[in-house]
C-alpha cells in the first residue's frame, strides 16, 4: 500500500503505462503523485481516462516519409555514406507527471 519503491517509471508505449497504472491503482499507488508515468505514442486515448497519461509524442509520418525519401535517394545515387537524421520527440506533459514532488536521482 502507498509508495512504492520507484519515484517515476517510463514505459515502452501508452498501452504498457496504462497496465501499469491499472496495477499502481489496485496496489494503493496514486499515479500522479506517488509515481510519476509517462508513455510513449501519445495515443488519443491518453486523455480520455481519468487521471490522464502524460506521453512522449513521436510523429511516426514525418519519420517514415524521411525514411522513405532517404532510402530513395541511396538507391538512385548510392554514395555508401551512412544517413543519420535525428527528430526531436515532444513530451506531452497531463495528469500522471502533473502533481508529481520528485525524489532522488539513481545512478
Amino acid at each position: 500500500q502507498g509508495r512504492g519503491p520507484y519515484d517515476a517509471i517510463l514505459c515502452v508505449n501508452d498501452y504498457v503505462a496504462y497496465g501499469v497504472m491499472q496495477s499502481a491503482e489496485k496496489n494503493g499507488i496514486k499515479v500522479g503523485s506517488d509515481l510519476a508515468l509517462i508513455g510513449i505514442d501519445n495515443l488519443e486515448f491518453s486523455v480520455l481516462d481519468r487521471i490522464s497519461l502524460s506521453s512522449i509524442a513521436i510523429d511516426y509520418h514525418k519519420m517514415t516519409t524521411l525514411a522513405v525519401s532517404k532510402l530513395i535517394g541511396s538507391i538512385e545515387a548510392p554514395n555508401g555514406k551512412l544517413i543519420q537524421k535525428t527528430l526531436a520527440p515532444k513530451l506531452i506533459a497531463r495528469d500522471s507527471t502533473k502533481s508529481f514532488k520528485g525524489g532522488k536521482l539513481l545512478n
